[in-house]
């Protein structure tokens, strides 16, 4: 009995890392860039739950950088004649209230549920330099854990905090 527990403990302890690789164009300046927007689409509740706890995360981790955030139901399923989608037209209006640097676009690539908990995803961000017009930064995690949104959002925002200051981009 005591060996379940023990092995039991060590699959959730393990089970909750979180490994983030990243690549970033090495040709720019290695200043950090000083006017950061996050975009955080999501197209369903558990998605949308896991932004906003990723969202006040990630504030929290890096507080004293001049960051904004928006948070926003994004359904690509939706059939549009314009590219002027609900998105592009929210990161349009922010842009031009305040001219930013940086644009920290995240998705998820592949996601699996079971009774209503996500077991397993695949989340990608591109990161956009604004003046440039180019991507200068992408990282990817995955997740293979039944942890509810605020969790993963916990975790996650740690590495994804961790590993822009360490690549220079904020």
């Amino acid at each position: 009995m005591k060996l379940k527990a023990l092995i039991l403990s060590l699959l959730i302890i393990t089970s909750c890392g979180i490994k983030i690789d990243s690549v970033y164009d090495e040709s720019r300046s290695q200043q950090p860039y000083s006017n950061t927007l996050i975009v955080l689409p999501h197209d369903n509740k558990w998605t949308k739950r896991y932004s906003k706890n990723l969202e006040s995360n990630l504030a929290t981790k890096l507080e004293g950088k001049n960051v904004e955030f928006l948070v926003i139901e994004n359904n690509e399923e939706e059939l549009t004649l314009s590219k002027d989608n609900k998105l592009n037209s929210e990161i349009s209006k922010i842009l031009e209230k305040d001219q930013k640097d940086l644009i920290l676009y995240c998705t998820y690539n592949s996601l699996s549920y079971s009774n209503g908990r996500m077991i397993y995803g695949e989340f990608e961000i591109n990161g956009f330099d604004v003046k440039e017009n180019k991507e200068v930064w992408k990282a990817q995690y995955k997740m293979n854990t039944t942890m509810n949104p605020r969790r993963f959002a916990k975790k996650t925002s740690e590495v994804i905090a961790k590993k822009l200051k360490e690549d220079k981009m904020i």
